[in-house]
């Protein structure tokens, strides 16, 4: 792939990157920024589980609010 960057990124103990598509905060008729603080209101609710990823997806997304795709990675350190 022609022109594309690359970088690093150092996690420290305790940091938490997470990568996801729109579907994951995206809901019709509402504002990007509502789904977006609600994705980080639940980042928060559940931060120190050991199930971080599992307890957000199933929190944010049900059968009856899931209306796109949604890809999800979430690492710690």
């Amino acid at each position: 792939m022609t022109g594309s960057a690359t970088g690093a990124l150092q996690l420290l103990p305790g940091d938490h990157l997470l990568l996801y598509t729109d579907g994951l905060v995206e809901q019709p008729g509402e504002a990007l920024d509502e789904g977006m603080a609600r994705l980080a209101r639940t980042a928060t609710a559940h931060a120190e589980s050991p199930r971080f990823l599992d307890d957000l997806v199933r929190t944010l997304v049900t059968p009856d609010t899931r209306r796109d795709d949604i890809c999800a990675l979430h690492i710690s350190r």
